[in-house]
């Protein structure tokens, strides 16, 4: 595998973990800087195991500052996206997505 195989690797491995922790937290929780946080957290976190257990060699590899930064770019790349589509959902800002009505709403 090529170098710049491993590196989109890494970028769009993180990036798909965030995106997935995103969705999934907006499912318990509608704050959204909430949501970015566990998206953010999970994007890292699973960079840092990575290298970590490269470092450590748990698999075969070497620790790469190259392959961290394709992990964080692929994380901030992720949150940046779900910021900006946000920025311009259809919803009107302070909105919460609602599964249900709520009671004072019910006819």
């Amino acid at each position: 595998m090529g170098m710049e195989a491993d590196k989109l690797q890494h970028f769009l491995s993180c990036g798909l973990i965030s995106a997935i922790a995103f969705i999934s937290a907006s499912l318990y929780q509608k704050s959204h800087y909430y949501r970015l946080h566990i998206g953010a957290l999970a994007g890292f976190v699973a960079g840092f195991v990575k290298e970590l257990g490269d470092y450590l060699q748990w698999w075969p590899g070497v620790l790469s500052l190259k392959d961290a930064g394709a992990d964080v770019a692929g994380t901030a790349t992720c949150l940046l996206a779900v910021v900006v589509r946000e920025s311009f959902s259809i919803l009107p800002r302070g909105s919460q997505w609602r599964w249900l009505p709520a009671a004072d709403q019910a006819a």
